[in-house]
């Protein structure tokens, strides 16, 4: 009597489910991984828009210095939100739920664009910037990045550095 050799029916199940389990573990954990780089590059990006925001905010201060003017001229309307892309020198007022930055293609920079190109990428970013007079000679400064269902929040206090 010869004698197969062979796998049964169960062991070819069992063999199925366990590489079907490696599989789908694999998947899993690429899927979690591309999840979290995502929320890491969104947190990166917000992180650079809310130092940008402060930046914007003391180059307006500075600039009045060198153009002679009084030191917070430009920064008394903001109690209720302004916003103002990196190259701008005054602030514009927040409006409703205020208006999303583009990537401009010509320049890799973030802004705020009336009339965007073809090839600019319009992002979900957007950046409220707020300012509280603490003193005559000083004001808080708030930055507020908004994406999606998230936030990030940076207060800083500047100075007429004048004195």
């Amino acid at each position: 009597m010869i004698k197969l050799k062979g796998f049964s029916l169960i062991e070819m199940l069992i063999s199925v489910v366990i590489i079907t389990t490696g599989i789908v573990g694999t998947f899993s954990v690429i899927s979690s991984f591309s999840e979290q780089s995502k929320q890491l590059r969104d947190n990166f990006v917000a992180a650079y828009l809310v130092q940008e925001g402060i930046e914007i905010v003391k180059n307006i201060r500075d600039t009045n210095r060198i153009q002679s003017n009084l030191w917070d001229d430009g920064l008394e309307n903001c109690y209720t939100g302004c916003e103002a892309s990196y190259n701008d020198s005054t602030l514009s007022s927040w409006v409703g739920e205020g208006r999303v930055l583009y990537i401009e293609n010509s320049s890799g920079h973030y802004k705020y664009l009336d009339v965007p190109a073809s090839n600019d990428v319009r992002t979900y970013y957007k950046r409220r910037i707020t300012i509280a007079t603490i003193t005559e000679n000083e004001v808080e400064i708030r930055i507020d990045v908004y994406w999606e269902d998230k936030s990030m929040t940076a207060k800083t206090i500047i100075y007429n550095w004048e004195l």
